[in-house]
């Protein structure tokens, strides 16, 4: 009879063991296995604990597949299912992005002077240049559209903002910075006209911001690409 001088090593390595062997067999029998751990890798959350799972469907498939290293046949029929629906929604919405940005137009010609009515779609935080030592170096993009989906776009070192006199026990000037899911009336010069992926883009300098509306909680927060 053998000796076994570590037991819970060994009973470790046994489980290691059947895990890889059924993880083998598991991507020998899913052709689209790459697409499945795709998707449930997103319900595994890393932290400073180790892994953990979310409570959603993902979640519960993922914890399964660090248990057993491989899910059943329904398990990944119901994740194919949702990948396939996922594909066909994105090809939609890439068809109707084509369609918009073939459609899309000028709001005017360049120095031109102009006022909008402009949904916010995006508040982007860039990495700039710094040119002092006060300089934070970021640059803010904000994307907007019109009625008709016609591209506007403002980049500037300062944030956009609407500024309103305040009562007068406030003494002065208040300021609303501009974020996605506000819609935003603006007076302001055309600074150039171009063509970004296929999409025609009007840039605009100096706006002036007249007036905002917004439903409650309807606002998201700006898209930090500075990482």
């Amino acid at each position: 009879m053998a000796y076994v001088e570590n037991e819970v090593a060994y009973n470790r390595a046994v489980k290691a063991r059947i895990m890889a062997n059924a993880y083998k067999t598991w991507i020998k029998n899913n052709p689209r296995y790459e697409e499945i751990e795709s998707f449930i890798e997103t319900g595994r959350v890393y932290n400073g604990n180790g892994k953990n799972y979310k409570e959603n469907f993902a979640g519960s498939l993922a914890q399964a597949f660090d248990i057993y290293g491989k899910l059943s046949e329904k398990q990944c029929e119901a994740v194919l299912k949702i990948v396939d629906a996922n594909k066909e929604k994105k090809a939609v919405y890439q068809a109707a992005l084509a369609e918009q940005k073939a459609k899309s137009d000028y709001l005017g010609v360049a120095s031109e002077k102009v006022r909008l009515k402009l949904k916010v779609d995006a508040v982007i935080i860039l990495e700039a240049v710094k040119f002092s030592y006060y300089d934070i170096g970021v640059q803010y993009l904000v994307s907007m559209s019109d009625e008709s989906g016609n591209r506007v776009v403002y980049k500037s070192k300062t944030k956009m903002a609407y500024k309103y006199k305040a009562p007068p026990e406030n003494y002065g000037e208040e300021k609303v910075y501009i974020k996605a899911g506000m819609t935003v009336y603006v007076d302001a010069s055309i600074k150039a006209l171009v063509d970004y992926k296929g999409e025609k883009q009007t840039i605009i300098q100096r706006p002036n911001v007249k007036g905002i509306e917004y439903k409650q909680g309807s606002l998201k927060e700006d898209i930090d690409k500075t990482q």
